[in-house]
């Protein structure tokens, strides 16, 4: 049951947009081919400020950020479209542009190819798609076991009881699809720092030793939280305590 109410959770919660077909969307991309950068954001804004959210807008609002040269702003919002649009070409490419515009140049460890594949696959629907497949494939189920239940035939009851345990196997893989979409877009773990510097603590506390200084849009990845610091870690493993303030969750 409590599964059952996490996907309709899903299903609920995940409130997304075709962003092509909204007239807000389409005033922003005008603005954006008219060089009108800061009318072009502030459609965007509007559109996510109402909840909308798809790969697509938050690409095109990093877009204008960053012909505006607000690349924290840019950093976030290509790392927002990435969520949910991981293998987009585009976001890729234009994120690594952004990057270059920061001062700190960490390494990043190469992801597992295995996991990049997973990573794409879980993404190639959205988590609605996934939930939507998932209660289809429970319905033909249920349907299956009904018919085992009324057959009398020896054979078709094997046939029919084989065919339901393959369909509530193919629907339990649906629903780890649509709940693992779902948790990588909501979760909370990574953010960019807006403040143009901040020194990273030895501990929680401004009279802690200072370890190390970034700038601003740098990506850190969240660990832990202690009332309002954050215990970071950077791409190349080095970690600290910073100000919760100074960053802005992906």
């Amino acid at each position: 049951m409590k599964n059952i109410l996490v996907l309709c959770f899903i299903l609920l919660s995940a409130f997304t947009i075709k962003a092509g077909e909204n007239d807000v969307f389409k005033i922003g991309n005008d603005a954006y081919l008219k060089n009108n950068y800061s009318s072009a954001i502030a459609s965007y804004r509007q559109l996510i400020n109402e909840g909308y959210q798809s790969s697509e807008l938050y690409f095109n609002l990093a877009n204008a950020y960053f012909k505006t040269d607000s690349i924290a702003n840019a950093i976030l919002y290509y790392e927002k479209a990435k969520k949910l649009a991981p293998a987009d070409e585009d976001i890729l490419a234009n994120l690594k542009l952004a990057n270059l515009k920061t001062i700190d140049k960490t390494e990043t460890k190469e992801q597992l190819i295995f996991k990049s594949w997973w990573d794409d696959f879980v993404h190639s629907h959205s988590a609605d798609d996934w939930g939507i497949a998932c209660i289809v494939t429970l319905f033909i189920a249920f349907s299956l076991l009904v018919v085992f239940r009324i057959s009398s035939s020896t054979i078709s009851k094997q046939v029919f009881f084989g065919s339901f345990c393959l369909a509530v196997f193919i629907a339990a893989t649906f629903y780890l699809l649509a709940k693992t979409n779902y948790s990588q877009q909501h979760a909370e773990s990574e953010a960019i720092l807006f403040n143009s510097s901040a020194t990273i603590k030895s501990a929680p506390s401004e009279n802690s030793k200072d370890l190390f200084i970034i700038h601003e849009g740098t990506k850190v990845n969240i660990i832990e939280k202690d009332n309002t610091w954050f215990r970071i870690r950077l791409d190349n493993g080095n970690e600290g305590w910073m100000k919760e303030s100074a960053v802005k969750i992906i």
